[in-house]
């Protein structure tokens, strides 16, 4: 059971286990970042990505 506040990150990369499976569970607190795509609940998707300056 994952307790409140508390979330279980996974590394999409199989063969570096950099994640809760090697460090255990995150604080909410620690986390910072800004959501760029959002696919569950599914009812919600949604995808923000902000525009990088033109070069």
């Amino acid at each position: 059971m994952i307790p409140p506040d508390s979330f279980f990150v996974l590394n999409d990369n199989n063969h570096d286990q950099s994640d809760s499976r090697r460090y255990g569970l995150i604080d909410k607190k620690s986390i910072i970042g800004n959501v760029s795509v959002k696919y569950y609940p599914f009812k919600e998707f949604n995808y923000q990505f902000k525009k990088s300056k033109e070069v």
